[in-house]
């Protein structure tokens, strides 16, 4: 099962991504945003890990977008 963990306690840094409790995958949305997945994954985890990183970055900046 997949979780969303936000990073970051006053300003939003980005999120943890983890599959039954253990970290598998990291979001950065500062800057340019950044994407770190766990080498050790399967292709099909790691296929829904980047869809899931992509949704998150995508929405982090149609928020700032939003946000003058």
């Amino acid at each position: 099962r997949w979780q969303i963990r936000s990073v970051g306690k006053v300003v939003r840094r980005g999120y943890e991504l983890l599959l039954n409790d253990e970290v598998v995958g990291t979001v950065e949305t500062a800057s340019a945003g950044r994407v770190w997945l766990l080498p050790a994954l399967d292709a099909e985890r790691q296929e829904e890990l980047a869809v899931l990183a992509g949704a998150l970055l995508y929405s982090t900046a149609a928020l700032e977008l939003q946000d003058p």
